[in-house]
């Protein structure tokens, strides 16, 4: 009970000494040199903790061990396990209700542009984000719908690029420039997410094959 009382009171004044240092504009890490605007860190710190966390990051990615809590393997081929994605999930799901309710930007928590989750500032450099890189946001959509139905395979943007040069970045069904990235055995019928199973697709037929495999569409397309 002493020692549960000791802990406490150590988490209260670190609490505490965190605000103060924030508040007054001082790395709360070193406690010399002035932090960064909207960060708690000056600079020197910040990177050295970045560093920790990207070393950190790799060894249990190599190890195949949970991100955050290095203990359990990870799930369906991603970084975190079961319970710590569970738990990540119902955060982010809570998080976001409650800012929505309160009309706060999901990311920052600052006051949301009408009509959107978002405040202006986090609006544009999310925009900006993603239009800058599509054949990445392109290999994590559907590598999160593949690990999502439960099927196996991953591959990355540089992959995927490769698949859409073989083919000439024309459409594999009509040599059409391509629009989409089709899985040629669905995902939602076991297809994987493998390089194999990739291919450029234009939008007209992405859409009419849906859910179907070539030996159920080819008669459609002839």
């Amino acid at each position: 009970m002493v020692e549960i009382d000791r802990k406490r009171a150590r988490a209260i004044r670190s609490k505490q000494r965190y605000d103060d240092l924030k508040a007054m504009g001082i790395c709360v890490q070193c406690a010399k040199r002035a932090r960064i605007q909207g960060n708690a860190m000056c600079p020197i710190c910040r990177g050295k903790a970045q560093k920790r966390a990207r070393d950190r990051y790799v060894k249990r990615k190599n190890q195949q061990l949970c991100h955050v809590c290095g203990l359990s393997p990870t799930a369906n081929g991603g970084v975190y396990c079961e319970s710590c994605l569970t738990h990540r999930r119902n955060n982010d799901r809570n998080r976001r209700a409650r800012y929505r309710a309160e009309r706060r930007c999901y990311m920052c928590g600052n006051a949301a542009e009408e009509g959107r989750t978002l405040c202006p500032g986090c609006y544009g450099r999310d925009s900006t984000y993603h239009r800058r890189r599509p054949d990445i946001n392109r290999a994590k959509r559907a590598r999160r719908r593949t690990r999502e139905a439960g099927n196996k395979g991953d591959a990355s943007a540089e992959q995927i690029a490769a698949r859409i040069e073989y083919y000439g970045g024309l459409c594999y069904l009509c040599g059409r420039p391509y629009e989409h990235i089709d899985h040629v055995i669905p995902v939602t019928r076991g297809g994987s997410n493998w390089p194999a199973n990739l291919r450029p697709i234009c939008a007209e037929h992405n859409r009419t094959k849906g859910n179907k495999v070539l030996l159920e569409f080819l008669p459609e397309v002839a």
